[in-house]
């Protein structure tokens, strides 16, 4: 279904608006980021963090569907959750079925796509009307999982990494924490999309 809006004075039209839900390779991810029906492509993020299978030797332990963002930085292009993304689940993915965007085919969710796209404010998600899959239903509160990680870093401390908590609040977390999930963000071509 296509819908329209006005943006500056001209009606875009939308094939997917932020909250859909797209089936991809067997799981459902949700939009992020309006996508016009000129894109060829559409930003979701998994619906629930990924399991422990499929963290594979990166989980923390048996059991648990977290990992750590990284032993000491806070630096997304060597964090380990990049590493595990780009070296094991873009393959199960299928690369050529997603587009780079901004140098990334996959990655964590960003503040600015928090605030600006999903409509969290004050560093919480709890009033934005995306809140039933942003901060209550990903797979929080089972399998260790306490909340997710985002890949936008803070400065104090040099350490510390934002993240989605259960209630929906955004908070600060140090690199090496152990039961924050991980939800992959995936650039999409709509042609893979069945």
């Amino acid at each position: 279904m296509i819908n329209y809006q006005q943006d500056l004075g001209q009606i875009l039209a939308y094939d997917y608006v932020v909250g859909d839900i797209v089936n991809f390779d067997g799981s459902n991810w949700r939009v992020v980021k309006n996508a016009t029906v000129a894109e060829d492509y559409v930003t979701l993020m998994k619906e629930r963090v990924l399991t422990n299978a499929e963290l594979g030797e990166y989980a923390y332990d048996s059991g648990y569907d977290t990992m750590i963002y990284h032993e000491s930085s806070n630096i997304y292009s060597t964090s380990k959750i990049r590493e595990m993304l780009e070296s094991r689940y873009l393959s199960v993915l299928g690369e050529l079925n997603l587009k780079e965007i901004d140098g990334y085919k996959i990655r964590l969710i960003t503040l600015d796509e928090l605030y600006n796209n999903l409509e969290c404010k004050n560093d919480s998600c709890s009033s934005s009307p995306h809140v039933s899959w942003i901060s209550q239903n990903f797979g929080g509160g089972q399998n260790h999982v306490s909340g997710y990680w985002t890949m936008s870093s803070n400065d104090l401390p040099s350490y510390g990494v934002w993240y989605i908590y259960l209630p929906g609040t955004i908070l600060q977390s140090g690199v090496d924490y152990t039961l924050h999930g991980v939800r992959p963000v995936i650039n999409l071509l709509k042609s893979a999309i069945e």
